[in-house]
């Protein structure tokens, strides 16, 4: 890769970065001058024809420096986010630049936390600090792109490679290590022997790492296009995170997870737990931290997994009880798992795209009617599941008039079981 090759960086990013170079302490002095880079990922995205999610800006200005100069200027807005560390978020146009200045690590606390920063006047050594030569990369219009570590060949190559030593880097911050695996499989690139020896080596520096930090890594791990090989690869740092695998598991999981294609996260994250004992489920979940609207849906997959489904009555069912999405995911992973056959997704799609009833809000009578029929309140529930029940199993028609007749003799004889 060229080091000619030029990166197209936007407007709000150009804005900021010009404003960083046109400063200088001392106007006729090229002392503290200020210099401006992007760097990391923005520069690994751009060289590999992505659009970056975001950008990032580095700079041998002081943290404090920058948020003097971006506070005083129109248009722009600064905030110090990360002033300790160096970094201070600059706004243009309502987008966030993150400006952080050349800076040194020195010592770790329990492998996550430098003890102390160094800021520099250099971008070489902030540059090695990094943790993988495709993130160690940076950039500017006027020098080109900087990459002191072999990014550049080993994201030509896909390769995932720590910068220095790879023991040390991950010794530093165990939180790589788990990134190390996500980048493989986001990127389909191989992890470097020697890295991923370190990794495998190093795993139980992962009780570290808080669950947050392990659950973001982990979602996008499992939704990378490579995520069924890397599993398979390194299924002992999958097994450190979720001990209740045992055996064989995550390599099985890995073939579902195959399997599944581009399933959303949920589903996946069902996948990789599908082996776990049902006692034991609500446990793994415990090791991380997730949304309700996750959790529940990868919940209701799991302990639903083996639930009888041998005719429309159980579909309709199933869908009662955890909704027609989570049913449809209950289905592809026990096809995934070689356990279901996938005319029973076909046949669900029928009861969804034709109307057909399985919750008690689609019922053609309502809580409110049963009370005008003379229903006492704390029966209406028990009354109208009674009436879907028998809707679901064709032995009343979702009809008004039949669940008014029918509800009328349940509120009568007290039939509500």
């Amino acid at each position: 890769m060229s080091e000619s090759f030029k990166i197209t960086i936007p407007d709000y990013v150009c804005a900021v970065m010009a404003e960083i170079n046109k400063f200088s302490l001392f106007p006729d002095e090229d002392y503290l001058r200020g210099k401006s880079y992007v760097v990391g990922g923005c520069v690994r995205d751009a060289l590999l024809g992505r659009t970056p999610n975001d950008w990032d800006v580095t700079t041998n200005l002081p943290a404090e420096e920058i948020l003097n100069i971006f506070s005083a200027l129109p248009g722009f807005d600064a905030y110090p986010t990360g002033i300790e560390h160096g970094t201070v978020t600059v706004v243009r146009d309502n987008l966030p630049v993150e400006v952080t200045t050349f800076r040194f690590d020195v010592g770790y606390v329990n492998h996550r936390h430098p003890t102390a920063v160094l800021f520099l006047d250099s971008i070489d050594r902030d540059l090695e600090r990094r943790d993988f030569t495709i993130n160690a990369m940076a950039y500017s219009p006027e020098s080109g792109i900087i990459d002191l570590n072999g990014g550049a060949h080993d994201l030509e190559n896909g390769i995932i490679r720590c910068v220095g030593k790879p023991e040390e880097r991950f010794d530093e911050d165990a939180l790589r290590i788990i990134r190390a695996l996500r980048f493989a499989s986001v990127l389909d690139f191989e992890i470097e022997k020697d890295t991923a020896k370190a990794a495998l080596d190093l795993r139980g520096l992962l009780t570290f790492i808080s669950r947050e930090r392990i659950t973001s890594e982990l979602e996008k791990l499992l939704c990378g296009k490579a995520a069924a090989r890397v599993l398979r690869d390194f299924h002992l740092i999958i097994e450190d995170i979720f001990p209740a695998l045992a055996g064989d598991s995550v390599i099985r999981a890995a073939e579902y997870v195959s399997k599944l294609g581009d399933a959303a996260y949920p589903l996946k994250l069902a996948a990789l737990l599908s082996d776990i004992e049902p006692h034991r489920i609500q446990g793994a979940f415990m090791n991380l931290r997730l949304d309700n609207k996750t959790r529940r849906h990868a919940e209701n997959i799991l302990l639903h997994l083996h639930t009888e489904l041998g005719d429309n009555a159980a579909l309709k069912r199933l869908c009662r009880d955890i909704g027609s999405d989570a049913a449809r995911d209950v289905i592809r992973l026990g096809i995934a798992r070689s356990e279901r056959d996938d005319s029973l997704l076909r046949t669900l799609s029928d009861i969804c795209t034709s109307g057909e009833c399985f919750t008690t809000a689609e019922l053609r009578i309502s809580g409110k009617e049963l009370l005008s029929m003379g229903a006492i309140p704390h029966e209406i529930g028990k009354i109208l599941d009674t009436l879907l029940e028998r809707v679901i199993k064709n032995e009343l028609p979702n009809d008004q008039t039949a669940l008014q007749g029918a509800a009328d003799t349940l509120i009568n004889r007290k039939e509500t079981t």
